[in-house]
């Protein structure tokens, strides 16, 4: 049974993450010379609101605190070893941050058997926090509907069919909802930066019925748990030969990875990866690719994925690419 203290406290936790890594964007255009577009006051307010949350250290929030009020006001001229020690803290309360969720989001309390009214009542408190008023909750929520129903779609995309069918907004408009979706936890985004396009999913977490998305596009994100290739026996018939994996992300029930065969996935790695590509049941596994298990698996789905990277670096942690398909068609009908 889940802790209802400790779930508001992981959703309160991505919040803050999401908002000090702004901040700390913040705080480099200020050393760049840029002028500020926020209230100074309440900047400052939050960055020790997030600082006190973490558990920092008084004398750690207390220099961080002056330092960071100097740069948003001007009052000071700060040295390079001023800078560095802001930003070293910025980075130590990131990495609690990020070790305190990442720990959290394992267990059954994020998982789908969260009831979904409990954690719509915390995504609407969240929303209160960043000072989201009701418009910006309608876009939201239209962006996270567009998301669930039409899985796979990259941020341009997104924008273009808001822009020409819902709203006039900005491109950083809709890229910043997607953000803060994805630190709520209703989505999940696989893909980025530099060039590489990325995608939006339905976050598998809050997916009570994976059959509504077969044979569509589904993303994952998880520790792979176990290879279990030869717990089949197959005809081939499907002409493709596959590596097997067990996927554990947090979703009942687990979800069985399909990659072509010798990829460099490593399982029991405590390494989080992350995966997107065509979601069918076992049944399709064994109807058309010919791949029968000699355990039972029947409760499982089978993800057949086109691109598989590390969680923490997605552009250079590539484990394994379809080249053929590795670039999703879109969905939206713009």
């Amino acid at each position: 049974m889940y802790n209802d203290t400790i779930f508001k406290r992981v959703l309160d936790a991505s919040v803050y993450l999401s908002r000090l890594e702004s901040i700390e964007l913040t705080i480099l255009k200020l050393l760049r010379g840029r002028p500020l577009e926020e209230n100074p006051n309440l900047l400052v307010n939050q960055f020790i609101e997030i600082l006190e949350f973490s558990d920092m250290p008084l004398s750690k929030i207390e220099l961080a605190g002056v330092l960071f009020k100097n740069i948003v006001e001007g009052s000071m001229d700060l040295q390079e070893e001023d800078t560095q020690s802001l930003l070293d803290i910025i980075h130590e309360c990131k990495y609690r941050l990020e070790s305190f969720v990442e720990h959290h989001t394992h267990s059954d309390f994020v998982s789908s058997t969260v009831p979904t009214e409990r954690y719509e009542r915390y995504f609407r408190d969240l929303m209160d926090f960043l000072g989201y008023g009701e418009e910006d909750e309608n876009l939201m929520e239209i962006i996270s509907e567009i998301i669930y129903k039409y899985p796979g779609n990259y941020i341009t995309s997104i924008y273009k069919y808001v822009t020409k069918n819902i709203a006039k907004v900005s491109y950083t408009t809709i890229w910043r909802y997607i953000n803060d979706l994805e630190a709520f936890g209703k989505i999940l985004t696989i893909g980025g930066p530099q060039g590489n396009l990325r995608y939006c999913f339905p976050n598998p977490k809050r997916i009570r019925n994976r059959e509504e998305y077969y044979g569509k596009y589904f993303g994952i994100q998880g520790i792979v748990n176990e290879k279990i290739t030869n717990h089949f026996t197959t005809t081939y018939k499907g002409n493709k030969i596959y590596d097997f994996y067990i996927v554990n992300s947090n979703v009942v029930p687990e979800v069985i990875l399909a990659v072509g065969y010798g990829s460099r996935i490593t399982p029991g790695s405590n390494v989080e990866i992350k995966a997107y590509g065509l979601i069918h049941s076992i049944k399709y596994l064994i109807e058309s690719e010919g791949y029968v298990p000699e355990t039972d698996l029947s409760n499982l789905d089978v993800l057949f994925g086109w691109r598989v990277t590390l969680a923490e670096d997605e552009r250079k942690g590539v484990l394994w690419a379809d080249i053929y398909n590795e670039e999703l068609k879109q969905t939206l009908n713009i």
